[in-house]
């Protein structure tokens, strides 16, 4: 699983849970060990 969000801690434990900043879509809670790797987002660059 691939994704872009931010990472906050859960309820559960064993588990992360995804919040995205596109408010549209909902967070999600995932196993610690489906995590594969993290990264961390140091800039973005945007065409006007």
């Amino acid at each position: 699983m691939r994704t872009i969000k931010l990472l906050g801690r859960s309820s559960h434990n064993g588990f992360y849970r995804l919040i995205p900043t596109n408010k549209e879509y909902d967070e999600q809670e995932i196993p610690i060990n489906k995590i594969a790797l993290v990264y961390r987002v140091m800039g973005t660059m945007k065409a006007f």
